[in-house]
């Protein structure tokens, strides 16, 4: 059983799942920032996914695990309102360096975090071989233990687990399908994203698509005014809670249609976002409602890295060389060039394109329900360091 330290206890026990003081760089309280609570939620995932057992503990028995989420916000640079020295204490510290683990996980993605990070532990005087590092990010120091998790996938993947039986009942199987493809775009908030939804609204095949645009915020000069004036047109209730931006009622959206239109995550160059760390929710809709998908994004390279975390994709049925052109709106020509031509498919030739598409559908519907984690590696090392603690 691991021992996990936590700090933010009351009468009733301790507080994983609330408000968690551990945040190196969080903010005042949850509401400041809507959904994003600091818990050590995804360490749960992580260890129940994996079948580990856990305990919470006041105390600093061997071999136990701190686990600190490292948010930290660009506008405010490194760190906002907590410093180090207020969460690693001298007597955490020594505890760690004795006989514990410090686990920092990043979730968002910014390239750059860890080295910084690092440069901290060490005037905090933590040993760096007492240190793990997780993030969304793929980061290499040779100094310390790092691993990549593919966050998003891993959220959707314990969302599921936790609860498989409610997951499987709420799935429509009959669902019918009533439009060519759903673009659901969430909040219009940069350049890339904003310049997709304007080709398609200007498109000829605007009504053929399950379409959303929650919220217009930068760039909304881009977008037609008279598309602004209809905001929000939604699909489904807005929220900023990854359990309401996944799960089966939009994976029924896809189902109604035969393909999908699917955004990269808002990437902006200052905060040094890497590719791997803006994989959207969508693919995974996608793939568990047995649909293909084009991937409009800033960045080239996407379908490459899909195939390097074990998904296929579409290719001779769906031209996928877009991905390769560099010229972001030669790029998006290529994918609305590929859309023109299932649009003016019939459903008749759409059903046999999906059933000729079946074998790579079914294996990336496997894929994410997959036991075989990537994350696996970290559990291995969390056992590991934690030396099968009983205590």
């Amino acid at each position: 059983m691991l021992n996990l330290h936590c700090t933010n206890w009351d009468d009733n026990g301790p507080l994983p799942n609330g408000w968690v003081e551990d945040s190196l760089f969080g903010i005042e309280s949850p509401e400041e920032h809507q959904a994003t609570i600091f818990t050590n939620a995804f360490l749960e995932y992580l260890l129940e996914s994996n079948n580990i057992a856990y305990r919470y503990t006041k105390d600093t028995p061997s071999g136990f695990i701190y686990f600190l989420y490292a948010w930290f916000r660009p506008a405010s640079n490194f760190r906002t309102n907590v410093p180090f020295s207020k969460i690693l204490t001298t007597d955490i510290v020594e505890a760690i360096n004795d006989r514990g683990t410090l686990v920092l996980y990043e979730a968002e993605g910014y390239a750059h975090v860890f080295g910084r990070i690092v440069t901290e532990l060490l005037k905090a005087g933590v040993n760096l071989n007492k240190t793990i590092m997780i993030g969304a990010s793929k980061y290499k120091d040779p100094r310390v233990e790092t691993h990549y998790i593919n966050h998003l996938e891993d959220c959707f993947y314990n969302k599921i687990i936790r609860n498989k039986a409610s997951f499987i009942k709420s799935l429509k199987s009959n669902i019918v399908k009533t439009t060519y493809f759903t673009f659901l775009t969430g909040t219009a908030n940069s350049i890339h994203k904003d310049y997709m939804i304007k080709k398609i609204y200007e498109s000829l095949h605007f009504n053929k698509c399950v379409f959303s645009l929650n919220r217009v915020h930068k760039y909304s000069c881009i977008l037609p005014k008279n598309l602004i004036e209809k905001a929000p047109i939604e699909v489904l209730p807005f929220s900023t809670d990854h359990n309401a931006q996944s799960g089966n009622a939009i994976i029924n959206l896809f189902k109604q249609s035969y393909f999908g239109l699917v955004h990269t995550a808002t990437s902006h160059k200052l905060k040094n976002f890497t590719l791997e760390a803006r994989l959207p929710f969508d693919v995974y809709h996608c793939a568990l409602a047995m649909r293909p998908y084009f991937i409009s994004s800033n960045f080239i390279g996407v379908i490459d890295f899909l195939h390097s975390i074990g998904y296929k994709t579409f290719h001779p049925y769906i031209d996928e060389s877009y991905d390769k052109e560099p010229d972001i709106r030669k790029r998006y020509a290529m994918i609305l060039k590929e859309i023109d031509r299932l649009c003016s498919m019939s459903f008749l030739e759409l059903d046999k394109l999906l059933v000729d598409l079946r074998p790579v559908l079914l294996h990336n519907a496997k894929r994410v329900v997959s036991p075989d984690r990537i994350t696996k590696p970290i559990t291995d090392s969390l056992l590991k360091r934690s030396n099968f603690s009983l205590a």
